[in-house]
């Protein structure tokens, strides 16, 4: 699943332009890109329901803080995150494609 999702990711980095979200763009993309890993995130509107999911993105790759972009196999697509104040990860909402999602930050 993670060379599946590094090949998904830069394909269509190839054909999708960046809107240079939270700083994020073409030129500085890898910086951001984690190893993709399976993790938990809780639901926004109910804390119960747990996803799980793939992360492949981190605004903030050395802390655990801003917004994660996570791939979801059962969907097949991308969605955005983000770390509560209590070290959580969040699911935020579905975008599909990578670049929606990243310009959606």
């Amino acid at each position: 699943m993670q060379e599946f999702l590094k090949r998904l990711i830069k394909e269509e980095l190839q054909k999708n332009p960046l809107k240079g979200a939270h700083g994020i763009n073409s030129e500085n993309i890898e910086e951001f890109l984690i190893e993709p890993k399976i993790e938990k995130y809780i639901g926004s509107s109910n804390r119960t329901d747990i996803f799980e999911v793939w992360t492949v993105l981190q605004e903030t790759p050395n802390e655990r803080s801003g917004y994660t972009i996570f791939y979801d196999p059962e969907d097949k697509g991308f969605g955005l995150g983000m770390y509560t104040s209590d070290d959580q990860l969040m699911h935020l909402g579905f975008y599909g494609s990578f670049s929606k999602t990243l310009n959606s930050m």
